[in-house]
């Protein structure tokens, strides 16, 4: 059974997204067992996670070496065997959507090795683009390895999460216990693969199988996303230039507002403008607001903000809120209703605060599929409750 490490006490978020779709990115360099070993350890977590899709990015020589390490060896088909993989998940083979090769910083060809500045950047324009690719779609799940490859790869991917990640993805490594992390142990150890029960080291001595110990760690990361929503709503930049476009906006934050909400009385008051809102937005408002003083992150995906809001509205008392509003499952059956009422609460929303500095933090749409407002905790009052 692997091990599990949390590198500080807010490695995954507390509100961890429920996605339809996971999809493992791992940097790999010339060690393709950092991939299996990472797949190992994410499908013996409780709950296990079975990544849908595979995608690894690397250099043409560690292309070379998954060739033959995993595939030609028939070490991935082992272990989507041992771990009783489905069809549909594990999806990863000898394609350039599967295998991503960084381009050259030229253009003109792949990139062979990592040498240069100009290197480094078309390394970090090709992480961040291939993040993009993925963390934009609200229903799927990121799970960024960063364990294999040079060390600049690791940190652009480190910080390209941090550009990118939202709540719920995660960035992590993994370990093996020596001598098992060994390229000279013969085999190479790949993952506990059941028809393996000794190795050899480099001195010639046996190793039971049994003592490798695989350890997943998940990586603690300031997700800085919202704090320049608009920029990522453009077309992909470099990765330099969204850098810099990020620390412009968080040079240039806005002032936190100030917000009051008497549900028994459904008023609500920000920066002291009163907001006059339907009943359904008031409830929508009043819950994205309860989110925030609870720690919780912003809400991904129709469906989930349909359960969410459910959930929410079946706890509010009659004693609360008097004029509550009575959901039926009806509104929820299209998962297309919260997304109108959303758009619904934000223009309410613009039409009293858009002339505001702090309006940014208050767009409870800050972008495609995301529902929350970004204010402090400290910011909300809220007189009664659920």
């Amino acid at each position: 059974m692997p091990e599990r490490c949390e590198e500080g006490a807010v490695g995954r978020d507390a509100d961890p997204v429920n996605p339809s779709h996971t999809v493992l990115i791992a940097l790999c360099g010339l060690s393709p067992a950092v991939i299996t070993e990472t797949v190992w350890a994410l499908a013996h977590e409780s709950p296990a996670i079975l990544p849908d899709r595979v995608i690894v990015l690397t250099t043409g020589p560690g292309r070379e070496a998954i060739r033959r390490d995993l595939l030609k060896a028939r070490v991935w088909q082992r272990l989507r065997h041992t771990l009783e993989a489905p069809a549909s998940r594990l999806r990863f083979s000898d394609t350039g959507d599967c295998i991503r090769l960084f381009p050259a910083s030229d253009a003109d060809g792949e990139l062979e090795d990592i040498l240069t500045a100009a290197d480094n950047a078309a390394v970090g324009d090709f992480i961040l683009e291939t993040l993009r690719q993925f963390t934009e779609n609200p229903d799927t799940r990121v799970v960024f390895s960063i364990a294999g490859g040079r060390k600049t790869m690791t940190a652009l991917g480190a910080l390209a999460m941090t550009l990118l990640g939202r709540p719920g993805d995660r960035l992590c490594h993994v370990l093996v216990n020596p001598p098992f992390d060994s390229p000279q142990l013969t085999p190479r150890y790949h993952f506990p693969d059941p028809g393996i029960a000794e190795y050899v080291d480099k001195e010639g001595t046996l190793r039971a199988a049994a003592d490798a110990r695989i350890t997943l760690c998940d990586i603690p990361y300031v997700r800085t996303r919202t704090l320049f929503a608009e920029h990522l709503k453009s077309l992909p930049g470099t990765f330099s230039l969204l850098v810099a476009r990020a620390n412009q906006s968080m040079a240039a934050a806005p002032p936190q507002p100030r917000i009051a909400l008497a549900p028994h009385a459904q008023r609500c008051e920000v920066n002291g403008r009163t907001v006059i809102l339907a009943t359904s937005e008031f409830i929508l408002f009043w819950m994205l607001c309860e989110r925030v003083r609870q720690g919780r992150g912003p809400v991904q995906g129709q469906a989930e903000l349909s359960n969410h809001l459910g959930d929410f509205d079946s706890c509010i008392s009659s004693t609360s809120m008097p004029e509550k509003l009575h959901w039926d499952s009806k509104p929820f059956e299209d998962d297309s209703y919260v997304r109108r009422l959303a758009n619904r609460l934000r223009t309410k929303l613009e039409q009293v605060l858009g002339d505001d500095p702090s309006w940014p933090l208050l767009d409870p749409t800050p972008q495609r599929g995301h529902y929350g407002i970004r204010v402090a905790p400290e910011a909300i009052e809220i007189t009664g409750g659920t």
